[in-house]
């Protein structure tokens, strides 16, 4: 009966110490540093740093806001712009994305035309906010924008996130 009684004793005494050093995983779903959760709009955390890029576009055109950069997106949180009024044609802003460096071709177009007015010296302000994300740029492309009119004039910004 003792051999018993240590063979079970020693056994707990294995099964206890086995139990205490076996790490124990983690459950549910955890945020690293620089990526959000499952579930979280990039816009909204407060562990990614958000990023503005400026706009003041005075001719026809299209180019970068802000760069492609290998695998990221480009989560647009606000977005901020004036349009000069103009006498001859309103000028309009569009944007859009393109895996092709400084959007100099294959712009896919991410919301629709913003148009002016034809009205000399008068402007139309746009804005786009509210702290989540407006409109996103996919993996692997950069942020366009695209412009028209005779003598355009646009001034602003857009805040986002780049993951």
């Amino acid at each position: 009966m003792d051999r018993f009684r240590y063979a079970v004793s020693g056994g707990l005494i294995v099964a206890l110490l086995f139990a205490l050093l076996t790490p124990i995983p983690p459950r549910g779903t955890f945020a690293q540093t620089n990526t959000p959760g499952a579930n979280t709009d990039p816009c909204q955390s407060s562990l990614l740093v958000k990023s503005s890029a400026s706009i003041n576009i005075t001719s026809a055109t299209t180019s970068a806001l802000v760069a492609l950069s290998g695998t990221k997106a480009v989560y647009v949180c606000d977005v901020n712009i004036t349009i000069l009024g103009l006498a001859t044609t309103a000028g309009t802003i569009q944007f859009g994305y393109s895996t092709v460096a400084a959007c100099a071709s294959s712009v896919t177009a991410l919301t629709g035309t913003i148009q002016g007015t034809t009205t000399a010296g008068s402007t139309i302000a746009f804005n786009a906010s509210g702290g989540s994300t407006q409109f996103t740029a996919p993996s692997a492309n950069g942020l366009c924008v695209t412009t028209t009119g005779t003598s355009p004039g646009f001034q602003g910004y857009v805040t986002y996130v780049q993951i």
